[in-house]
């Protein structure tokens, strides 16, 4: 019976989509907001200052925030600076986990809130704070850490993908 079940409504659930998705045909659909310079704006060009317990790769970087124990808040900051010659746009994206809460230079960015815009010199600190519940430690794999991210996007040429700042954190027990 749950297999007749789940077989009908799994069919239901794929029409529905392509349903959509031939009456959307032609239009100019947008899942996410790409922000890009204008041709006449001079690009920007963002520069983390990256600590010992910081490293970056392409798109990604990542932040060792050290252990956190159930129950407790944690956080971390990441330092940059538009060394371009154009405003540098940061805008929210997405989070992994809805126990955290972005800011940039104390403005709490999230989905509502409108792009945070840096002139040429100008520089911002990205603080990145989680609290630790008890889902975290029970999906956490053993002898490993979890990993609380979240996405920008941005009108830096370098970052054609998300930019994503992840913050590495041994999830411990509350006692």
């Amino acid at each position: 019976m749950r297999y007749w079940l789940s077989l009908i409504l799994g069919t239901i659930v794929v029409s529905f989509g392509i349903t959509w998705l031939v009456m959307k045909q032609g239009q100019n659909i947008v899942l996410a907001p790409v922000v890009q310079a204008t041709g006449a704006e001079e690009p920007p060009e963002i520069v983390f200052e990256l600590g010992p317990n910081m490293r970056q790769e392409a798109n990604v970087i990542e932040v060792n925030a050290g252990p956190t124990k159930v129950g407790a808040s944690n956080h971390i900051e990441v330092k940059f600076k538009n060394q371009g010659k154009g405003p540098l746009r940061l805008t929210y994206l997405s989070e992994s986990c809805g126990c955290s809460e972005i800011q940039i230079d104390g403005r709490k960015l999230n989905k509502d809130a409108s792009p945070v815009v840096k002139q040429p010199g100008e520089s911002g600190v990205i603080r990145f704070a989680w609290k630790a519940e008890p889902r975290h430690l029970s999906s956490q794999p053993p002898d490993s850490s979890f990993r609380f991210a979240f996405d920008m996007d941005t009108n830096e040429k370098r970052f054609t993908a998300a930019l994503r700042i992840e913050a590495v954190s041994k999830i411990l027990p509350a006692n």
